[in-house]
């Protein structure tokens, strides 16, 4: 295949959904569709996003689509202005034709379109990609997990135990102690997770002050003002509108409650459970609007995640809030991994039982700046990162 022969199609916002819809039927998308239904219509919605932008970027060979690479619009903060930036979501080359150039020449499109274009949340081979195509390095950001496989300690002397077993000359009855081995350990992980959440929340965290809160399925638009005063320094900016619109149009779906598409699309359409816990929390006396805080719930192939997203304060120092909210709902959950942003590393570091459970975590980011004025040249390194950028919050 000559790299000639690759036909790159662009698909615009305001053609997006429709798009999508009329690629389930026809022939070069039988077995690769290079968008989801469901992530469609959320990007048809994106509060950031205007209608002649290109938002999917879709490579044909011989009538058959063989990658894409999507496009999502955000805004960067810098010297009181916003700047329009689009962000790298869901880069995929299929496994047919990989090494044969089709990553670089979706790219080389990229690069014509003369956007200002970050990427973060990358595989090694789309790393290398970028790279490759002459992308830059922005920054990394830091950020942090408590960990509660590390309390699985007794699981080991079952997996020993298993392991020996399976010495035994008997292969039915040897199977059968494996079985029962790892399946104990799983009993035993799950009761002592359950036992570590329950004294860590009645012994060791205290209660951060006096305050109500309440579910909502929208953020008040009274938290805008808050996400505003915060905004310092050069920075991806998210108002209340992205994440009410996250929160509206998700992408990914919970396999228990809701049917799910049966699209040939490479990531992830369905989870055993997806949901977002959206509070506003307010004052004891429920009159003064305090900040909201938005978690995600995640569970696939039986691990459950717990993740701090989007929260705001107007007290600064009310933001162990989040941290605490998150430690609520993880024991619900009984979650097996709590993601959280560094800027509450000290909250949870300042309390001994969780301190050995905490894992440091990194994510580099690249950019291709557009040719002439970029927004993000000459702020390498400086920009101020933040856990939610890009796609983060819908996966």
């Amino acid at each position: 295949m000559k790299i000639e022969q690759i036909k790159i199609e662009k698909i615009r916002l305001n053609n997006i959904d429709r798009f999508t819809r009329q690629a389930l039927g026809q022939t070069p998308y039988q077995s690769t569709v290079p968008i989801s239904s469901r992530r469609a219509l959320s990007q048809f919605n994106n509060p950031y996003g205007r209608p002649d932008d290109v938002a999917l970027l879709v490579a044909l060979h011989a009538d058959k689509c063989i990658g894409y690479q999507g496009l999502l619009p955000g805004l960067f903060s810098h010297q009181n202005e916003l700047n329009r930036i689009h962000w790298s979501t869901a880069f995929f080359v299929s496994a047919d034709y990989r090494g044969a150039g089709v990553g670089g020449r979706l790219l080389d499109e990229i690069k014509r379109l003369d956007i200002d274009f970050p990427v973060t949340r990358m595989t090694t081979g789309a790393q290398e990609a970028y790279l490759k195509a002459g992308f830059k390095e922005l920054g990394h950001l830091t950020y942090y997990q408590l960990r509660m496989e590390k309390i699985r300690k007794l699981e080991a002397i079952w997996q020993e135990a298993a392991a020996a077993s399976s010495l035994a000359p008997n292969a039915g009855e040897t199977s059968g102690l494996n079985r029962a081995a790892f399946g104990a350990a799983d009993a035993i992980y799950q009761q002592s997770k359950n036992i570590f959440y329950q004294r860590l929340l009645t012994d060791s965290i205290r209660k951060p002050g006096s305050f109500e809160y309440a579910a909502v399925a929208q953020i008040d638009q009274r938290a805008q003002q808050i996400i505003e005063t915060l905004l310092n320094g050069p920075r991806f900016y998210r108002g209340i509108e992205a994440i009410n619109w996250m929160l509206t149009h998700r992408w990914l779906i919970s396999a228990a409650h809701e049917k799910a598409e049966t699209e040939p699309y490479y990531f992830s359409l369905v989870s055993e459970l997806f949901d977002y816990v959206a509070l506003e929390i307010y004052s004891a006396d429920k009159q003064a609007f305090k900040g909201f805080l938005i978690l995600s719930v995640l569970v696939k192939k039986g691990r459950t995640w717990v993740k701090i997203l989007d929260y705001a304060f107007i007290d600064p120092s009310d933001s162990r809030l989040a941290a605490y909210h998150a430690l609520i709902y993880a024991q619900k959950f009984s979650a097996d991994r709590l993601e959280f942003p560094a800027e509450l590393l000290d909250y949870f570091k300042q309390n001994p039982l969780l301190q050995p459970l905490i894992k440091e975590q990194q994510r580099r980011y690249l950019y291709y700046p557009r040719s002439k004025g970029s927004v993000l040249e000459g702020y390498e390194g400086r920009i101020g990162l933040d856990y939610c950028d890009a796609d983060t919050t819908f996966t």
